[in-house]
């Protein structure tokens, strides 16, 4: 995985320089208000971000009450003992947007937070 410094240097160089770059970054979190939000919003912030690109927003957005019942409101420990049936049924749930590969970052992604947190 790339250092967090090169992927910002490139890019503030594809944008046209770090004053061009900032404001799109917006603020910086607090990292003490963030450490405070549970693990289940962290994993369902990511999934939105990751289901919503390349996706009209607006469609996630709608159906996001359906994502959060299809994938158990995101709550690590729970999908993590999920059997792989379970994730292999979800590509063929109507309440979601029913792409494997989002799907399976779902899978890696409460692995990451299970393990971090």
């Amino acid at each position: 995985m790339l250092d967090f410094q090169k992927i910002h240097a490139r890019a503030a160089k594809r944008k046209g320089g770090e004053a061009v770059l900032a404001p799109l970054l917006g603020p910086a979190p607090d990292n003490k208000a963030v450490a405070k939000v549970p693990d289940d919003r962290i994993l369902s912030t990511i999934a939105e971000r990751i289901f919503a690109a390349g996706f009209v927003w607006r469609v996630i957005e709608q159906k996001w009450p359906g994502f959060e019942e299809a994938f158990l409101g995101f709550e690590p420990k729970r999908l993590l003992f999920q059997p792989d049936d379970f994730w292999h049924e979800l590509a063929s749930d109507s309440r979601i947007v029913r792409n494997p590969q989002k799907i399976r970052s779902v899978r890696d992604n409460a692995a990451f937070v299970d393990r971090v947190s």
